[in-house]
């Protein structure tokens, strides 16, 4: 991903995603400016249809949050690095927990910037 600034054509970053950080971040795009729901996000990583991720949640939340955390450890793995690469990179940029249901990603309009792969 390159980070360009738009008012003085610059390059300010170029951060090196994972597989999972770069597929759980482009779900995160796509599902701007709503939520990307956790049945997604998961599925985005273990290439499980929607549905049966959806159903393995909400099993996972029926028995407790150490197994809904189980359930979602790949996600929060995920999501933890691509929190620290845009902190660095793109400080504009945040993603915001959505309790019991995803994550968000957030942009602050103060900034003149241009995100492209």
């Amino acid at each position: 991903m390159n980070i360009l600034r738009v008012d003085a054509p610059q390059l300010l970053a170029q951060p090196q995603f994972t597989e999972n950080e770069w597929c759980v971040l482009l779900v995160l795009f796509a599902s701007y400016p709503h939520y990307a729901p956790y049945e997604t996000l998961l599925s985005c990583l273990t290439l499980l249809p929607v549905a049966e991720c959806r159903k393995r949640i909400q099993q996972a939340q029926q028995a407790g949050s150490q197994a809904l955390s189980r359930e979602l450890k790949p996600v929060y793995r995920a999501l933890s690095g691509v929190r620290a690469k845009l902190d660095d990179a793109a400080p504009y940029l945040k993603i915001s927990f959505i309790r019991d249901t995803g994550y968000s990603l957030i942009f602050s309009e103060t900034n003149n910037v241009l995100t492209t792969q």
